[in-house]
């Protein structure tokens, strides 16, 4: 069972809002079991995408920042192959399922691994980042 009030949806809501235009909650469900969350809005030039998932393995999150439909920057905590490469090395498949925080840069063509982030984590970076991506 997953605890996770409405109180913490409204928070990241209003996170989001304060810092970002034309916020929109695309989905947002929550059962006994997952609380999902998936949040579209723009920061100047930048599309943005926010998801949080909370299930019994825990919080996933996926941030991205994408400029006419190419991803720019992307930090989530999925359990993907090339982070769990980095970060495992060759005993990579004994952890096929663990969240590793990571990022994916270039339109997904480079990954890097990262701390854990919060939505509100992401929001700041976004505020001191978002003017120096190159392309």
């Amino acid at each position: 069972m997953v605890s996770m009030p409405a109180k913490y949806i409204e928070r990241i809501i209003n996170q989001v809002s304060e810092k970002l235009e034309k916020v929109q909650v695309t989905d947002c469900d929550q059962n006994p079991d997952r609380l999902m969350l998936n949040i579209s809005a723009c920061h100047g030039e930048y599309d943005i995408r926010i998801s949080e998932i909370m299930d019994a393995g825990g919080r996933k999150y996926a941030y991205y920042v994408l400029r006419k439909g190419k991803i720019i920057i992307g930090f989530d905590n999925t359990p993907d192959s090339l982070a769990l490469y980095l970060k495992f090395g060759s005993e990579a498949k004994k952890h096929r399922n663990e969240r590793i925080p990571h990022c994916h840069l270039e339109n997904k063509t480079k990954t890097e691994l990262t701390e854990e982030m919060t939505c509100q984590d992401f929001l700041s970076w976004l505020e001191h980042n978002a003017y120096n991506f190159s392309e």
